[in-house]
């Protein structure tokens, strides 16, 4: 009798036990699902600042070796720029991040002595800016739980599509700077030829998805490559129209981006 009665209070104690633990995973997985979703939308909004900082820089260089469309597209780039800043300073995830402080950090030097600076610093500035994007993004990614998805499939919306970004931002600042000046010493032609190696290879990997690839690819061969001096008449591109041809050639890897966390988002809602 004893033993069936001890037996009788077992069971709603197994079954309290039971609902706490579900209640307490049930929670977690709240948390943590709840946690992504923030993720997410953080690393959208440091995917259009990426963007915005890549497009300052082929601006700001452009303009210092002598485009001024270029310069005067600045301002444009600048005000959205700074509202995507304003909008996540103060985020619960960046507020102590390092590479985000470091970030913010440099901008605002940099913002104030954009076009005082010479060429060649303000590119180096520039691409210091965006290596600390890069590593953002993939912090934020770990931070907010996301890595724990991690297909590669799904990690290259973090690393491997934002860091191609990059290789076509390189191109585009490179060439912009050319076409800018009219002319390219050894340093830049080297440059430029390794990173359109990587495109190259980058664009064979992946066929479909590289029909503006291409096209930049064939232009960079014909008008900055080529043996044949750039020069500012009517059969050579403008720093301008480059630059818009080589952000027509980036947008895919953002659209791939934008397209890829959505699925995520809805994914991690069901």
């Amino acid at each position: 009798m004893n033993e069936f009665f001890s037996l009788v209070m077992l069971i709603p104690l197994t079954l309290s036990i039971a609902a706490v633990g579900w209640w307490f995973t049930h929670h977690q997985r709240q948390n943590k699902h709840q946690r992504q979703q923030l993720g997410i939308a953080l690393l959208m909004k440091l995917r259009t600042l990426l963007m915005l900082t890549q497009k300052h820089r082929g601006a700001s260089y452009g303009a210092l070796r002598g485009d001024d469309q270029l310069k005067h597209s600045l301002s444009t780039i600048e005000h959205p720029l700074l509202k995507v800043i304003e909008g996540i300073q103060h985020h619960p995830y960046l507020h102590q991040q390092e590479h985000w402080l470091a970030y913010q950090d440099h901008w605002q030097r940099l913002h104030l002595n954009n076009l005082q600076l010479d060429a060649e610093n303000n590119l180096a500035q520039h691409n210091q800016l965006i290596s600390v994007l890069l590593y953002l993004l993939e912090d934020i990614a770990e931070q907010t739980r996301l890595n724990e998805l991690a297909s590669d499939e799904l990690s290259k919306l973090w690393r491997e599509l934002p860091r191609t970004a990059e290789l076509v931002g390189q191109a585009r600042v490179l060439g912009s700077g050319i076409l800018a000046e009219g002319k390219a010493d050894t340093v830049h032609k080297i440059r430029m030829r390794f990173v359109r190696g990587k495109l190259q290879e980058y664009a064979n990997q992946h066929p479909a998805q590289s029909d503006q690839l291409a096209r930049l690819l064939t232009v960079i061969d014909q008008q900055i490559l080529s043996e044949q001096p750039c020069a500012n008449d009517e059969t050579h591109m403008s720093a301008s129209d480059y630059f818009e041809l080589s952000t027509r050639a980036i947008e895919p890897f953002f659209r791939q981006m934008d397209e890829g966390l959505n699925q995520l988002k809805t994914i991690i809602s069901i």
